[in-house]
């Protein structure tokens, strides 16, 4: 149950006291009562209060010296306090109660109404300010961590260039032997891949030649005869591949490549590969990455998939019931830029006995003779498996026991890539409040489904059959139903009807999953099934399911997660990014919407010169070399424009690949302030940001008197503010279109365009982020506050304007504006 919000009434009359409770009395506020200020300071020392409401006329003490009291209290002196009174409205009562700390005054007899707005008006304040303390705490606690694993890097880097001096010893030792047997290895080498190499020839020209034949009209005996030539073909081609494979591990000339890729779609695109294999033997084939590692690394993907459909080929062929699953999960590495990968290819086949266990991964041999009889097979496989896997500085290791399976493991230190993972690094508030029972009687397939939907914040149960699925159902509503179709005395459609039948049950969603098969639609639609997928299912591939099911629309975020404080530094900013390449445009906008701000893309110069003719940015990220206008002349005919129509200069950042001394001097003689050389670095970027940018809030005065204009610059001017100024509703109009802004001061009554009108024009163009507009207006009463709100002010402070009153309310608007878009997922505009 939430925390009432406490609200102190001190008035020396009972009577009055009732008409405040009467008026104030809600759920979600507890409200104090006190008749002097001698009892209001002593409860203010107890307890946490939003707000005070006091009466000004008191005995012994009265609201004025209570107030400033209070304004020398650490714990009180930030507590919002109206004057309620029926004193004199004369100026000098009420300047009096500003300078003892009042933010507001309401005179006796009071309007129920706008003491009920104002008072809803500060608590929301105090809720966001409660909300901003929280987050400070986080941050601080964050903070702590971070110092924490920086210290143990640095002994860990340590530790590393001690064993790095170790192992530098150790090569000079190992340089001499390894050159003896690279000798006596290359002429063997040699004599295998020549001898490779003249078989391959004549065997290509068979493999086609029966293809052609096999494509005219023959007789049916003739083409099975061709398709056993066929087939012996192709099973020789592989067995010369592998001893070229061979032969060049041997020789030292295999090389592997090293390109980014996505080893996630390398992985279950084994899947499809040998899905067909699995299903016709009726083997469950499973696949499972940890949804938290980063998809994109350096390395070298054809060895890699080489590695595991062998692994996962031979799995299946050694199978004869069960299970065959291949499984990758993060191991801890010492560089934040490399990561561990842990795979696992494992089955419920024949396995093997200890003896024999070492023997398989050496060349032309298997576990025994009766093996290679039943099964086939050169015994290659394997060894070069585990040759391609040392190549890449990994390991292979092998758990078996006869009759009970065999797991292959292999680990993978490789370089984390610059592209974004694209669609699983997703942030899923919606999927946090939802639930989801797995049925499926096989306990791999479980565990698989259930890592990954807590991962995106599931809450997940399990039931290994139909029956406890039922029982599990009428305790408990879940909003998703994962059912295995195919699983013994009561299979996923009996399950699906079963829930169907349950009019308490009528609304939960069901998918199902079949190994082989796919779910007849009349029946799917019969029983209102969501969808049916084929194992094993990919994690994109589920995801687009349950984005598409429960009708969410998601946004993809970058890996690396941005600090709090740098979050709200840069929080609202527009930032132009001026980019041709795709791949440097996803990287930079992710990683600056991530950070809060705005982004907006411009392919070449050209395009960037037209949009800061409309808008003016709060920084330029120019690339170089560019099609059309590259970025020297982009920033030329920029800083052009700027001269002749004397407007404010717009940092502007050389993006560039050109590293060479003498560069950044080319940047700076061509009129841009700043370069950072690609790959582009998150930290680089940044300090420069917070180097170029104004990152003071941007408070726009709206008011067609100077005299008014240089009164709020004066109250203003010792702030950390950064003040702009428009006369009337069509200037306001014309800035908020052409830049950032991050609080509105408004006149209500202006020529051209009122500020009503010029606020309602503004909450039309606004998206997810909300400006808080102040309200300035000599008018009084009820009807003017609801006219100002309506129009879609945030508060409303009367003329003439108290300059503590004037800070007050603009801070808190500020701290209001800074935790919404905080809270605000950035869209990126292209």
């Amino acid at each position: 149950m939430p925390e009432k919000i406490n609200i102190l009434l001190v008035d020396d009359t009972p009577a009055n006291l009732m008409v405040l409770e009467n008026i104030l009395e809600s759920s979600d506020r507890q409200l104090f009562k006190v008749t002097s200020g001698n009892e209001a300071l002593a409860v203010l020392l107890e307890n946490e209060f939003a707000l005070v409401l006091m009466d000004v006329q008191m005995p012994e003490m009265d609201g004025f010296e209570t107030a400033e009291l209070m304004r020398g209290f650490e714990k009180t002196k930030h507590i919002p306090i109206i004057f309620v009174t029926a004193i004199s409205k004369e100026e000098k009562n009420v300047f009096k109660g500003y300078e003892s700390g009042a933010v507001d005054y309401l005179f006796k007899p009071l309007d129920a109404d706008i003491l009920i707005s104002k008072v809803n008006i500060f608590i929301d304040l105090y809720k966001q300010k409660k909300i901003i303390q929280e987050q400070a705490g986080e941050l601080e606690i964050k903070m702590t961590e971070l110092s924490t694993a920086f210290l143990k890097l640095q002994r860990q880097e340590k530790l590393l260039k001690e064993q790095a001096v170790q192992l530098e010893k150790q090569m000079v030792e190992l340089k001499d032997s390894k050159e003896l047997a690279e000798g006596a290895n290359k002429a063997k080498s040699e004599f295998l891949a020549n001898m490779s190499h003249e078989i391959r020839t004549p065997l290509n020209a068979i493999i086609g030649m029966t293809e052609l034949v096999l494509d005219t009209k023959i007789s049916k005996d003739q083409r099975d005869f061709l398709k056993v030539v066929q087939s012996s073909s192709e099973a020789l081609l592989s067995l010369i591949n592998d001893i070229l494979d061979f032969s060049k591990i041997e020789a030292g000339e295999m090389v592997l490549e090293s390109i980014e890729f996505d080893f996630r779609e390398i992985v279950e695109g084994i899947s499809d590969i040998l899905n067909l294999r699995a299903f016709d033997k009726k083997l469950e084939l499973i696949c499972y990455v940890d949804p938290t590692l980063p998809t994109s690394v350096f390395g070298d993907p054809i060895r890699l998939r080489q590695i595991l459909i062998n692994l996962v080929g031979n799995a299946i062929k050694f199978t004869e019931q069960g299970e065959v699953a291949l499984k990758v999960e993060p191991i801890p590495s010492e560089d934040k830029n490399i990561v561990g990968l842990h795979f696992m290819v494992s089955d419920t086949g024949i396995g093997i006995s200890k003896k024999n266990q070492a023997k398989i991964f050496t060349k032309f041999s298997q576990a025994d003779s009766s093996t290679t009889r039943k099964y086939g097979g050169t015994g290659l496989g394997l060894s070069i498996s585990k040759s391609f896997v040392e190549m890449m500085n990994g390991e292979m290791r092998l758990e078996s026991e006869p009759g009970k399976g065999s797991t292959f493991h292999f680990n993978l230190f490789l370089p984390i890539g610059h592209r974004p993972s694209e669609k699983l690094n997703i942030v899923y508030p919606d999927f946090e409040k939802m639930s989801v029972l797995i049925v499926d009687d096989n306990p791999t397939n479980r565990l698989i489904l259930q890592k990954t939907l807590k991962t995106w914040g599931f809450s997940v149960f399990e039931a290994e059959n139909g029956i406890e699925a039922i029982t599990f159902l009428q305790k408990q509503k879940v909003d998703l139903v994962i059912l295995d179709h195919q699983m013994p005395e009561m299979d996923g459609v009996d399950v699906a009807r079963a829930i169907r039948e349950n009019l308490k049950l009528n609304d939960v969603k069901l998918i199902m999953l079949s190994s082989w098969g796919g779910l007849n639609q009349e029946l799917a639609k019969e029983l209102n099934i969501s969808r049916s997928i084929t194992k094993p299912v990919k994690q994109l591939r589920l995801f687009e399911i349950l984005i598409s099911t429960f009708k969410f629309v998601s946004e993809e975020i970058p890996d690396e997660v941005v600090s709090e404080n740098k979050k709200h530094a840069f929080s609202g900013r527009k930032i132009l990014l001026v980019e041709d390449n795709f791949d440097n445009q996803v990287l930079a906008r992710n990683v600056l919407a991530k950070a809060g701000c705005l982004v907006e893309i411009a392919e070449n110069g050209q395009i960037a010169f037209e949009m800061t003719e409309k808008f003016t940015y709060d920084l330029i990220l120019m690339d170089i070399q560019m099609p059309v206008l590259d970025g020297f002349g982009a920033t030329g005919k920029i800083r052009e424009r700027e001269k002749n129509l004397n407007l404010d200069r717009i940092p502007i950042i050389a993006l560039t690949a050109h590293a060479m001394t003498g560069y950044k001097e080319k940047c700076i003689e061509a009129d841009l302030d700043d370069y950072l050389t690609k790959p582009l670095k998150r930290n680089q970027l940044f300090e420069a940001m917070k180097i170029w940018m104004d990152l003071r809030p941007v408070v726009l005065i709206a008011d067609d008197s100077v005299d008014n204009q240089n009164l709020l610059k004066n109250y203003l001017k010792n702030e950390k503010f950064l003040l702009i100024f428009a006369s009337n509703g069509e200037e306001v109009l014309s800035v908020f279109k052409r830049r950032t802004v991050s609080l509105i001061l408004m006149d209500m009554e202006m020529p051209k365009m009122d500020g009503y009108t010029a606020t309602k024009k503004i909450r039309e163009l606004e998206k997810e982020i909300k400006i808080p507009i102040i309200a300035l207006t000599a008018h009084q009463g009820t009807d003017e506050v609801n006219k100002c709100l309506e129009a879609g002010c945030t508060i409303y402070v009367s003329k003439p304007v108290r300059k503590q009153e004037l800070i007050d309310s603009v801070n808190l608007c500020l701290e209001l504006e800074s935790s919404l878009v905080s809270k605000t997922t950035i869209k990126v505009n292209y």
